[in-house]
């Protein structure tokens, strides 16, 4: 008795060969942030199909290979889907979120200082001092026989507006949020 085996499954792929096609399909990934997600479940469908049938003639590693260099797919890609004229949405989220969290490691290590100046000051000290739009304060009380009483913090001012409205215009010109309005797209200059 013989069964026959669906094509589909003549050949198994070996988990370094799923390895293997995963890695490059997430490269590709990471080189087209703008790809819809229905155009990229479309295209990368296809590419894990076509990548499993070429692996089973030449293996995975050579699969890859035929396809080129992963840059130069995506930029072929990025052409034929039009992806330049689309807002870089990622790319305005990193570059805000790197001068947030280097904002926040600033503003901590100045009041970390405030507070190290506070306790250095004498018996009694009450410092406080505006940075970044954000008040930070270090008071030192009367010492008592369990030490120092050392009270340390920041309050929110009305000038803290300065550095949202820095990071929102990072974010537009670094994610060239503009592309969303079709007449400032670099296709539509280019008619």
């Amino acid at each position: 008795m013989t069964t026959s085996v669906s094509p589909q499954f003549a050949h198994r792929l070996t988990l370094a060969d799923r390895w293997r096609r995963e890695r490059f399909l997430q490269s590709l990934s990471l080189r087209l942030p703008n790809i819809s997600p229905e155009d990229w479940r479309t295209l990368s469908r296809t590419l894990r199909d076509d990548l499993s049938d070429a692996a089973a003639h030449a293996g995975m590693t050579q699969a890859i290979c035929d396809l080129g260099p992963v840059s130069q797919l995506a930029d072929e890609y990025g052409k034929a889907l039009d992806l330049s004229s689309r807002p870089h949405w990622a790319t305005g989220v990193c570059v805000a979120g790197i001068v947030w969290a280097v904002a926040t490691i600033l503003l901590f290590t100045y009041a970390t200082g405030l507070y190290d100046g506070a306790q250095d000051g004498g018996i009694t000290a009450n410092i406080s001092r505006n940075f970044l739009g954000v008040t930070v304060f270090a008071n030192v009380g009367e010492p008592t026989p369990a030490g120092h009483a050392v009270t340390f913090g920041m309050i929110i001012t009305p000038s803290a507006w300065i550095v949202p409205a820095f990071l929102l215009v990072l974010f537009v010109v670094a994610s060239r949020a503009w592309r969303m309005i079709p007449t400032l797209r670099p296709s539509a200059q280019a008619e």
